[in-house]
């Protein structure tokens, strides 16, 4: 009896040192698949890093872009404010020029329109406006 009680704890350990052993082939290969997964992770976020500065860099030099673009804009934009203030200035200047003409053209239509008026006059009575008539035809001559 002790011999048998002796086989069936001796089977008894067999069986649980088998069942210890297909645990431990299993949990190696669980051991085994997590560093697999360990190294997979390891190298995507590697290659994230990687993808990372790579759009650090796009990004600044994007941004330097802009920022040039910026620059130019805003020396094209003083362009254009020079350019149409002084466009401004040469039309006010046109203008005013234009005003001053216009005035002296009109004084000379007066003064001939009243001397075509004292021209009809002399020429109904030749005596009497004929030293006033000659006065306004001097100031009609060019200078």
């Amino acid at each position: 009896m002790a011999e048998m009680i002796g086989g069936d704890i001796g089977t008894q350990i067999l069986n649980a040192v088998q069942g210890l052993g297909v645990r431990m082939d299993r949990l190696e290969t669980q051991v085994a698949d997590l560093n697999a997964r360990m190294a997979r992770q390891e190298k995507l976020t590697e290659s994230l890093g990687i993808e990372l500065g790579r759009q650090r860099v796009e990004f600044e030099s994007l941004r330097a872009e802009s920022e040039r673009r910026w620059a130019e804009s805003d020396r094209q934009w003083a362009e254009f404010r020079i350019w149409r203030d002084g466009l401004r200035g040469d039309f006010k200047q046109m203008l005013a020029d234009m005003q001053e003409g216009f005035s002296r053209l009109h004084a000379r239509d007066e003064l001939t329109a009243s001397t075509v008026v004292m021209m009809a006059s002399v020429l109904r009575r030749p005596t009497e406006l004929g030293e006033e008539l000659e006065k306004r035809l001097r100031e009609l001559q060019p200078h």
